[in-house]
């Protein structure tokens, strides 16, 4: 099934929690990934906060498995409704803890275990995800799982708010943390690729391609 453009803007537009996505912004996004070497036809692709289905919709006609991972019911549930013609494009809901996206559940982060075998992911998405956890053996924490759940090779984008060039901050609705314990945090990954993040603008992020 093959949807106008317009389709797409009509039916994302019903979601009535969460970020509406930009199906442009989705397809640039996918379309620079691909140019890095981060997924081809055919690879497994898990999206950790995957919302309203942002990265789903340039996915929907591609020769792929997804799987959406979301702490929103209600985005889980508006993503099943719409993408529900495109078999290859699952989303799940994880009943995790978060201040900004999900105060009352009952999943603690420190204790997240993403729904997926070991070893299996050929790339894992983590946009906005660290910056918004506070912690940083949160992200850590994060990080063991990205690695237990990519194959050897694969590789997961994720994105940062840095200090410096950003203040320091723990909130949820912007956490920042320094260069130098983001790298550290990183070991465990090679780093293939890295832009943006180099100024204090809101939506800034330093955004990564790391491999395992």
């Amino acid at each position: 099934m093959n949807r106008a453009f317009s389709e797409w803007l009509d039916l994302l537009g019903t979601a009535k929690v969460g970020h509406m996505p930009d199906p442009v912004a989705g397809f640039n996004f996918l379309a620079l990934l691909y140019r890095l070497g981060a997924w081809k036809s055919g690879d497994f692709i898990v999206d950790i906060g995957s919302g309203n289905g942002l990265y789903a919709v340039p996915l929907a006609t591609e020769r792929v498995r997804y799987v959406g991972v979301e702490p929103m019911r209600e985005c889980v549930e508006f993503c099943q409704r719409v993408f529900a013609p495109y078999d290859h494009l699952r989303f799940m809901h994880v009943d995790l803890q978060n201040e900004m996206y999900n105060p009352a559940g009952r999943v603690r982060p420190e204790e997240l275990r993403f729904p997926v075998e070991d070893g299996v992911a050929d790339l894992v998405i983590l946009n906005s995800v660290f910056t918004h956890l506070e912690r940083m053996e949160l992200c850590r924490h994060y990080l063991s799982e990205v690695h237990r759940v990519l194959r050897p090779g694969g590789r997961a984008w994720v994105t940062w708010f840095r200090h410096p060039p950003n203040e320091l901050s723990a909130d949820a609705g912007r956490t920042v943390f320094p260069e130098w314990e983001i790298m550290d945090a990183l070991r465990p990954f090679s780093i293939r690729y890295t832009a943006g993040g180099l100024t204090t603008g809101f939506h800034d992020q330093w955004w990564m391609v790391v491999q395992k």
